[in-house]
């Protein structure tokens, strides 16, 4: 009798969560698999708990035998559900395969956003032009939520419309101005620094205050002027002439913004209510003593471990050939084991390369000493994570801000890579490594990194939710988002009191103009 009962609970339990479990659409086509790393967890937590989650991307969790790209769908034991869409054979995984020549277009500000802005449109004509997901789109599923990527783009917002379903944006990097801006959430150029420059520190100067001002302010107006108009035509263009502005329906159905920032190691700044920030949502829980290559030869390497990596996009062979050369001969210079996920051979007894590493695995190691990375937001937290000092060597983007914050909180050196010799790199691994300080800050960046009331995983699968329960009917979102850029800055209310001002002015040149008439 009482097996039976347990059975019926656990049916009963089985239906309620699949009946309560709520229908989740996640877009996420752009084929950096850094971009869909941090993501990645938060939908399959989603799933795990109950919910239907369908993920459109070129990353599917697992393919079919025959390795075609068909969607997969994988069951959750609780009722949940997984279901792959595949765009792949339009976007193919970019996994090292971009020059550091490519990234050169980049650095400047205006032709590198437009570029920029251009490459997500693509990205956008490739997905909506799919057709899985055409199919999705014209079949009869319905969704509760919308989740989308903010990245140089607004295009796949347009799905919150369609589906009269509320809009969770991720974003993957640190705050930007553009995605402030759809959401009200203060961007003051005064104090809060443009993501994509490398000012340190916790002022600036006047000089840098100005750049500051014109790149946010230049940058947001940039991206409006290149993505506004293309997105809103290709939107109407599949489902109609009656969609709405793209910037209206981000505005209108934007519920919660999930952003890969964390207080302690990006800057401090004021946040609206659904603006959360998730620093660190892909960093899991590797165990440090599970036997395999990698910790073998970390093992085996009692004087430490140097690890090498610049991401996932980049291909590490392509950088100039005095570069990698310089990085060699560091290397044979110093005592320590040296990791470096490299795509080439390397000739030498004391470097160990591969395609491949388990990064958060390694730099969990305890034999590792230091971190030689690119600056990309996903591998510096990491290694703040794990509390390891770094060498930064920015390439593009916001790599440089990511360095310029590490180095200014002492855990990390930077260095130009055009620039770079075997000397430079000698000085500054002998520095993060020999000189304590380092580590010792490296451990309480990491302590304060760590210490929140819920993981970042916990927090944002909480917050979705809570836009599941609720729908767009939080009221979290700012009042400032139905205001005009005339009333936000009170520029209506200055130019009131000036006239009323003048007018006063202008009224006591009067009564005297009169009196002295009336006197003399």
């Amino acid at each position: 009798m009482a097996a039976r009962l347990i059975a019926a609970a656990a049916v009963f339990a089985a239906c309620v969560a699949a009946s309560t479990g709520a229908r989740v659409l996640a877009v996420f086509p752009y084929n950096g698999h850094s971009h869909f790393a941090m993501v990645e967890p938060l939908v399959v937590a989603l799933s795990e708990r109950g919910h239907d989650v369908t993920v459109v991307s070129p990353f599917p969790r697992r393919r079919d035998e025959g390795g075609a790209t068909a969607a997969v769908i994988n069951s959750s034991s609780n009722g949940g559900r997984y279901v792959d869409v595949d765009v792949s054979d339009a976007l193919p995984p970019a996994i090292s395969q971009m020059d550091v020549a490519e990234f050169d277009g980049f650095s400047n500000p205006v032709t590198g956003l437009r570029d920029l802005c251009l490459m997500n449109h693509r990205v956008c004509e490739a997905t909506y032009d799919h057709a899985r997901v055409r199919a999705l789109i014209r079949g009869p599923d319905a969704f509760d939520v919308v989740l989308v990527e903010a990245f140089s783009t607004d295009c796949f917002a347009a799905l919150a419309h369609v589906y009269d379903a509320p809009l969770v944006s991720v974003r993957t990097a640190d705050h930007s101005p553009q995605l402030n801006g759809h959401v009200a959430n203060p961007q003051n150029p005064a104090y809060l620094v443009n993501h994509l420059l490398a000012y340190g520190g916790r002022t600036m100067t006047f000089g840098q205050r100005l750049v500051n001002a014109l790149a946010t302010h230049f940058g947001t107006a940039g991206y409006h002027a290149f993505t506004d108009g293309p997105s809103t035509e290709l939107v109407r263009r599949h489902f109609g002439a009656h969609m709405p502005p793209v910037p209206d329906i981000v505005r209108r159905r934007t519920a919660l913004v999930l952003v890969n920032g964390h207080h302690s190691l990006t800057q401090p700044r004021p946040l609206v209510n659904n603006v959360v920030e998730v620093g660190g949502l892909h960093i899991g829980r590797p165990e440090e003593n599970a036997a395999n290559e990698w910790t073998d030869y970390c093992d085996s390497c009692d004087q430490g471990v140097v690890y090498v990596s610049f991401g996932s996009l980049l291909k590490a062979a392509s950088f100039p050939e005095h570069f990698t050369a310089s990085l060699v001969r560091a290397f044979e210079a110093l005592p320590y084991c040296v990791l470096w996920k490299y795509e080439g051979e390397m000739n030498s007894k004391r470097i160990k390369v591969s395609k491949w590493m388990p990064q958060q695995q390694i730099l969990n190691h305890r034999n590792v000493k230091a971190f030689i990375t690119h600056g990309g937001l996903m591998g510096v937290m990491e290694a703040v994570h794990f509390g390891v000092p770094m060498i930064g060597i920015p390439v593009f983007g916001d790599q440089q801000s990511n360095i310029a914050n590490c180095v200014e909180k002492g855990v990390a050196v930077g260095l130009d890579y055009r620039r770079i010799t075997a000397q430079k790199l000698i000085i500054g691994l002998r520095t993060i490594i020999t000189d304590t300080r380092y580590r010792l800050r490296a451990m309480e960046l990491s302590a304060s990194f760590r210490d929140r009331p819920m993981s970042a995983l916990e927090t944002a699968v909480f917050w979705t939710e809570f836009v599941i329960r609720h729908g767009n009917n939080t009221n979290t979102a700012s009042p400032a988002i139905h205001l005009d850029f005339y009333q936000y800055f009170l520029l209506d209310v200055i130019g009131v009191m000036i006239l009323s001002v003048l007018f006063l002015f202008y009224l006591v040149f009067q009564i005297k103009y009169i009196i002295r008439l009336l006197i003399f």
